[in-house]
């Protein structure tokens, strides 16, 4: 690396020109190529069920459910309804969200890696976005995590310009992308928290403006935090997972390769010391502190935070991922020869391979594809199924041919539940003893979490007995009961 690549400068980098233009629909177009590889391999898993669930009831249902769940993802959800509008509704299209955000993202990372770092930078920022393992993770998932990123992302370039415009529109534009991430998922907040840092770095004609527009977007957030922190009971029981250091410091980055995590490791400390020896260069100090803040902590403040109740999820950071990208892109950069960047890209796609093979797989996700399977293998025709207590989100959706043959007896197709909770109902046994007429063989259906004994004897009072069960071994654990008529 050449001392050459970091300018002395007073002044913010001046803004992109047409060639940043080029640069970041290159980049653009080769994230949504690699994200669009697979997308609809994976077997859909309950959480990208939500989202499909969500939307499948009326506007007013789906408001009426935010007041009691789910909030957090509501404004996920409604512009997720307009794409359902435009593209349908099955999981490729879901997902194929997912991969436009990220191919949007990429875009958006090579002018703000312009912005912070120069024009030399961008490319090698915008494409590293689109292989990076969080990006190729977030791209097949049926979630906002891929959207939030982007949309981070843009807030973080608003703001930069902003700071070297001095307008108050830039900053307005600011202030409502910051709020607009925040709504999208409420852990997003902590990317910003390192732009406080930074602020000292910076002239000081741009703190009050940074301080008001970054304030007035916080507070456009502050009812929706509380009211979302309201319903915060129906994820406690994520506060079980604990994670050691390699979760939070090689697996949620690199993905579970060892070897991929050892190099992406060495290139990750690299690109950090490389932006961290920049610093001697005045202009590039406020940059390098902001963006090792967005990488660095919403993972820290999330661990510090769990005494408050605060969850550290490897999903909940994925916001922090385009941070990765513009560090990686300022170190290659810095490299004196063409081909030395290219080797060293090259690098960064080679360890990010075995984390995107691995998303890509078709049981990459803790789904219910074992007890489909055997369903599929020891059903007949015109067996029926009844879930327990409820409808699993996915199930449905992600295997409607091979449900096909089966009758869902326990299917609720009442209209109040939709207003309440996200999932459908089952209903009880007694109200299905008219359904029941028609078929002697009813295979039960029961998630680890629900005890599928009380149900047993539901049916047995029915006239059937236990004829065979099993309960599935990988992914989403299930328990199978095939239960059978032994009674007029």
């Amino acid at each position: 690396m050449t001392s050459e690549a970091v300018p002395e400068r007073a002044e913010p980098l001046p803004k992109a020109g047409s060639r940043t233009w080029v640069t970041s629909g290159i980049a653009s177009v080769f994230a949504l190529v690699v994200n669009t590889i697979g997308v609809g391999t994976p077997v859909a898993w309950q959480d990208e069920g939500a989202s499909w669930v969500a939307n499948q009831r009326s506007l007013s249902q789906l408001l009426s459910l935010l007041r009691d769940v789910d909030a957090v993802h509501g404004l996920y959800y409604l512009i997720l309804r307009a794409w359902q509008h435009l593209f349908g509704d099955s999981v490729v299209s879901l997902r194929m969200f997912s991969v436009a955000a990220v191919a949007l993202g990429a875009g958006l990372v090579v002018f703000l890696a312009t912005e912070l770092f120069g024009e030399g930078s961008a490319l090698w920022a915008g494409l590293a976005y689109g292989v990076l393992p969080q990006a190729t993770w977030a791209s097949i998932e049926a979630r906002s995590y891929a959207f939030s990123a982007t949309v981070v992302t843009a807030a973080m370039l608003a703001f930069w310009v902003a700071v070297r415009v001095r307008r108050w529109y830039a900053w307005a534009a600011y202030a409502v992308l910051l709020a607009l991430a925040v709504h999208v998922f409420m852990f997003s907040a902590l990317a910003f928290v390192g732009l406080g840092a930074a602020l000292f770095f910076l002239d000081r004609r741009a703190w009050l403006p940074a301080i008001v527009s970054s304030a007035a977007g916080v507070a456009a957030c502050v009812p929706f935090v509380l009211f979302a922190r309201g319903q915060s009971s129906q994820v406690d029981w994520l506060l079980q997972y604990t994670y050691g250091p390699d979760r939070y410091l090689l697996t949620t980055l690199w993905g579970g390769t060892a070897w991929a995590q050892l190099l992406g490791s060495a290139a990750l400390v690299c690109a950090l010391g490389w932006a961290l020896w920049s610093m001697r260069t005045r202009a590039l100090r406020a940059p390098v502190i902001a963006t090792i803040g967005w990488l660095v902590l919403p993972t820290a403040l999330l661990l510090l935070g769990r005494p408050l109740g605060l969850v550290y999820i490897p999903r909940y950071v994925t916001a922090s991922f385009p941070a990765l990208a513009l560090l990686i892109g300022f170190a290659i950069a810095a490299l004196p020869r063409t081909w030395q960047r290219w080797l060293a890209l090259a690098v960064v796609v080679a360890v990010s391979t075995p984390a995107y093979l691995a998303w890509r797989q078709v049981d990459a996700k803790p789904s219910t594809l074992e007890a489909i399977t055997i369903l599929d293998a020891r059903s007949k025709p015109g067996d029926g199924l009844y879930f327990v207590k409820r409808d699993l989100n996915e199930t449905a959706w992600a295997f409607p041919d091979r449900l096909a043959n089966l009758t869902n007896l326990s299917a609720n197709t009442g209209k109040d539940w939709r207003d309440r909770i996200l999932s459908q109902p089952s209903l009880p046994v007694s109200k299905i003893t008219d359904k029941l007429a028609g078929h002697d063989r009813v295979w039960l259906f029961a998630a680890k979490y629900y005890d599928v004994a009380p149900v047993e004897a539901d049916f047995v009072e029915q006239g059937y007995t236990k004829a065979d069960e099993v309960t599935t071994e990988s992914g989403l654990q299930v328990t199978l009961v095939l239960m059978t008529r032994t009674g007029p």
